[in-house]
């Protein structure tokens, strides 16, 4: 609610993901740039896939996308091990 009267919040590193699927559903295109920025800064092998989802699911814009996608083009190798994008 913060961010609708100030262009900002505090907890955006901790639910960008979160905070993307809200910013969908209300039509906050700021607020899913910004969530998109964060999460390309944050993006791992580790979260990739989930980023990925997130990003189709919720119509992000290309630069998350593009990050996931250069993640895995950069680290296919590391990817293809089943305890990267499936840990247990």
């Amino acid at each position: 609610m913060i961010y609708l009267y100030t262009g900002a919040t505090d907890c955006m590193a901790e639910r960008a993901p979160e905070l993307l699927q809200i910013a969908e559903k209300y039509d906050l295109d700021e607020l899913k740039e910004d969530c998109e920025y964060v999460m390309a800064e944050s993006l791992s092998c580790e979260n990739a896939a989930m980023f990925w989802l997130l990003a189709d699911a919720h119509n992000a814009r290309t630069q998350l996308k593009h990050a996931v996608r250069t993640l895995f083009t950069r680290n296919k190798v590391d990817l293809m091990q089943p305890t990267v994008l499936m840990p247990q």
